[in-house]
């Protein structure tokens, strides 16, 4: 594993009916040739389901009731 200075960016992130703000980071050299996409504070608070041979995605709120 290995480190790369980052700039932080608040953004609204919307998906479907579903709206919740978080930080985006963006890597400081240009010739940083990968995307990186974390894991908190976004897919933490959603509920996903996939069910791969009717090829659909189910999403909601984390906090929705089933």
């Amino acid at each position: 594993m290995g480190s790369f200075l980052t700039f932080g960016h608040p953004v609204v992130l919307s998906i479907i009916d579903i709206s919740f703000e978080i930080t985006v980071y963006f890597a400081e050299a240009i010739s940083f040739s990968r995307n990186v996409l974390g894991q908190q504070s976004w897919l933490d608070r959603l509920r996903l389901g996939l069910v791969d041979y009717e090829g659909k995605l189910y999403l909601s709120d984390y906090h929705d009731i089933l």
